[in-house]
């Protein structure tokens, strides 16, 4: 429809917990152990993410709202899943061994990246520790355009 950003449909915000300053403390100790003792821990990185990093949130928070497109996607929220890219057709006409042709798109390298990593981007981890609605928003973008970072640099 006319009303649906190109990019999908916003996620419906889920409500959070506010959690003591004790708390935070022993959940960041808990997933940094965690990761250090095993980086392939995606939860346990993606955690401690989240603990540590509220002033940066609120920095980017900041800067989106100085920028018209950044602007619209806090308004939209947009998301990255099967429903809002065309994940089937990405994944069929990924390439077969690599993806460093001139011809090939950023949608066909995506599904490279997808299929060489046996990646689903329903599979993303919520976001489950920070409280603020908006943050835990560009948390999650962040998370989700990260692997588009992984296909622009190889």
């Amino acid at each position: 429809s006319a009303e649906e950003p190109f990019y999908g449909r916003p996620r419906v915000p889920q409500s959070k917990q506010p959690r003591s300053i004790q708390n935070r403390l022993a959940v960041a100790i808990h997933y940094a152990t965690t990761a250090f003792s095993d980086p392939t821990r995606a939860d346990a990185v993606a955690a401690l993410g989240e603990i540590t990093g509220p002033v940066t949130l609120r920095r980017l928070a900041q800067q989106m709202k100085q920028n018209p497109v950044g602007k619209r996607i806090l308004q939209d929220r947009p998301v990255v899943s099967k429903a809002t890219i065309p994940y089937e057709k990405f994944i069929a006409e990924a390439p077969k061994d690599h993806v460093n042709h001139p011809d090939v798109t950023f949608g066909q390298a995506y599904g490279f990246f997808l299929n060489s990593h046996e990646f689903d981007p329903d599979e993303r981890d919520d976001v489950r520790f920070v409280e603020d609605e908006e943050l835990a928003y560009i948390m999650l973008r962040y998370r989700q355009c990260h692997d588009y970072w992984h296909t622009l640099t190889g």
